[in-house]
């Protein structure tokens, strides 16, 4: 059976991968303005990227409401659009799907004034595309979310040819002049409209998922960002559907490994500094902060688990 899908300008999703790109190591996102076919399907007529003030880290996005409610109040005064859904990026994560927190939020966004919202998820592949996949959360579905895929328009949304003439302020330039360079050029593989096949392999009881597991991994991000002597940080996440933070260290090419059973099997680094590879249970040889985070997170943890 296929599956359903939301209607979208070339347009929006070059406008996407564009916002995408721009925060390769943090999430960013917007929203989605349009209206529905005679067939009930969603069609996206026009996206909003972030506002001036929204509130991201590499493993979180908060629009910067104040931005949304003044977009959304211009598009349906003039143009009867509605919002009808957003979306957010997981930048290199390689999390194609929505995470257990954005299921979550979508919980308690759905109520009997929005029985239903489309969201979509994006990714920054290897070869440097990026991924834009839909999913629709109902309220009376006892599913989690409805797989969508994009029937995709040709051309130019024709309300983003018009704010782009008239220049509004709302709707900030440097997003239109990434959109028109992308978009004139027509650069092959900028974007990707599919997903990998299966889910990642991330275990529902993995601690990364839960609130005080993605706090960790935000503290240790952080404090491997700000440590002298690291370079080209990202989160992979590896074949067997474990993270693990890669970078370079004076030279010296790290892997710090997050178990899904953290604490019952501890954070791990391997580092190829010495002649041999070796692997040290505790990140000692990149900074104590990030050991004394660790263990202080390992307690509480244990606290809450065990």
């Amino acid at each position: 059976m296929a599956e359903p899908k939301a209607l979208i300008y070339q347009s929006e999703l070059n406008f996407i991968s564009n916002c995408v790109l721009e925060y390769p190591h943090l999430e960013t996102g917007g929203d989605f303005f349009g209206s529905f076919t005679r067939d009930n399907k969603f069609k996206v007529e026009y996206v909003i990227g972030p506002g001036v003030d929204p509130k991201r880290t590499a493993y979180s996005f908060n629009q910067d409401i104040e931005y949304l409610r003044n977009c959304g109040n211009l598009l349906n005064s003039r143009f009867g659009l509605q919002h009808i859904g957003a979306w957010h990026s997981h930048h290199k994560l390689n999390l194609h799907y929505p995470s257990s927190g954005d299921i979550n939020t979508m919980r308690n966004v759905i109520s009997e004034r929005l029985p239903c919202f489309l969201i979509s998820i994006c990714n920054i592949n290897q070869d440097n595309t990026v991924s834009i996949n839909p999913f629709l959360f109902v309220r009376e579905d006892a599913r989690d979310y409805i797989n969508y895929e994009w029937d995709v328009l040709p051309g130019t949304s024709p309300f983003r040819e018009r704010l782009s003439r008239e220049n509004d302020n709302l709707f900030p330039s440097s997003n239109v002049e990434l959109y028109q360079q992308s978009y004139a050029s027509s650069r092959p593989n900028t974007l990707s409209s599919n997903g990998p096949t299966s889910k990642p392999e991330m275990p529902s009881s993995s601690v990364w998922l839960t609130a005080i597991g993605k706090r960790l991994m935000k503290e240790i991000y952080d404090s491997l960002r700000k440590k002298r002597g690291i370079s080209n940080l990202e989160i992979v996440q590896k074949p067997d559907g474990v993270l693990a933070y890669r970078y370079n260290y004076n030279g010296a090419f790290c892997e710090m490994t997050l178990p899904h059973e953290f604490p019952i099997q501890p954070i791990t680094i391997k580092s190829n500094d010495f002649n041999n590879t070796q692997i040290i249970e505790y990140p000692d040889n990149v900074s104590a902060d990030i050991k004394s985070i660790v263990r202080y997170y390992e307690k509480r943890i244990k606290k809450m688990t065990f």
